[in-house]
């Protein structure tokens, strides 16, 4: 009986060494991971603290790169304002340059070239005809007027080299320029004043030689204050053997003050390409300037019609060239 309560205490004993032992081991282990987790831990919050650290170097840099950026700016626009200054460049200059530019923009180019080349109207038709041009006139010698078949009426850019290229290269050809347009602009007379047919504004020129019924009203012919052209009519110089051109919207050729003194060969009409300076009529009358000017130069004299023109017995002419409707 008492080796068995031995046996049972000793057993007993054992067992709970045992036990003790596995708990340590426990322990241990609970330890060792509990190490390994907190080295764990401690590296994240360092790698954190790294991190966070760049970051912090990382906004510096992008604040110190900020302020080097502003003040490049400031050195940039400062350069920029002393070169202005230095090279005194003002308004009015900028002004100029805008208004050449503008200039430059208007231009307006045409279908139409002046060619100079040697061999006459014949050779100038067939190297027209040859290149792809049409043949309009002669201006004046070895110049001659032409128009290309492709190319569009009005234009703001120029041709293509290659359009004239051929042309210009036949030995025969001097050179050929394209044309552009010119700006003219009609001038009228304001009629501000009354009328001539109120009896109150007629007066008698003094030692009258006329009988048109315009001349009293002539004053710049015929006052104190004229142009002194009496003077030279007296020398029997009237415009006898000249010949005026009128280049303006028209001349009306069968003008009871005009017809007598107009002259075909001067005339010309460059919108219908033909040599009838007729000018178009219309509701407003709008196309009579070219008209008056020429009664101002050549109107008859002494044919009681009108008044009376500064040479009266010139030949006159007009060219049509400021109606641009056709």
């Amino acid at each position: 009986m008492c080796k068995l309560a031995l046996n049972f205490f000793i057993q007993l004993h054992l067992l709970l060494l045992l036990l003790n032992v596995t708990t340590v081991t426990l322990a241990a282990s609970c330890c060792t991971s509990n190490k390994t987790n907190l080295s764990k831990n401690v590296s994240s919050t360092e790698e954190s603290n790294n991190h966070t650290l760049q970051a912090t170097g990382l906004v510096k840099n992008s604040e110190s790169n900020s302020q080097n950026l502003i003040q490049n700016k400031k050195l940039i626009n400062n350069k920029t304002l002393s070169f202005l200054d230095n090279n005194q460049i003002s308004k009015i200059d900028m002004k100029t340059n805008l208004d050449h530019l503008n200039e430059l923009n208007n231009i307006i180019y045409t279908d139409q070239y002046v060619v100079k080349l040697n061999g006459g109207p014949e050779l100038a038709k067939e190297l027209s005809e040859k290149h792809g041009f049409i043949y309009l006139d002669q201006i004046f010698d070895n110049y001659y007027h032409i128009k290309h078949r492709r190319l569009r009426k009005r234009s703001l850019e120029p041709a293509h080299h290659d359009i004239h290229r051929s042309l210009v290269n036949e030995p025969e050809v001097d050179f050929v320029k394209q044309q552009t347009l010119k700006k003219r602009v009609k001038r009228d007379f304001r009629n501000d004043f009354e009328p001539f047919n109120k009896p109150s504004t007629i007066r008698r020129a003094p030692n009258s030689r006329f009988n048109d019924p315009h001349w009293p009203q002539m004053w710049y012919l015929n006052r104190g204050l004229d142009m002194n052209v009496q003077k030279v009519w007296s020398q029997n110089i009237t415009g006898a053997g000249i010949v005026v051109t009128i280049l303006d919207d028209g001349l009306e050729k069968d003008h009871p003050d005009l017809a007598s003194n107009y002259d075909e060969k001067a005339s010309y009409d460059v919108n219908n390409l033909d040599h009838d300076p007729q000018p178009r009529y219309d509701m407003l009358d709008s196309n009579r300037h070219g008209t008056r000017c020429a009664g101002e130069v050549a109107a008859v004299a002494n044919n009681n019609f009108c008044g009376v023109g500064i040479a009266y017995d010139s030949k006159i002419g007009g060219v049509r060239m400021l109606d641009g409707c056709n």
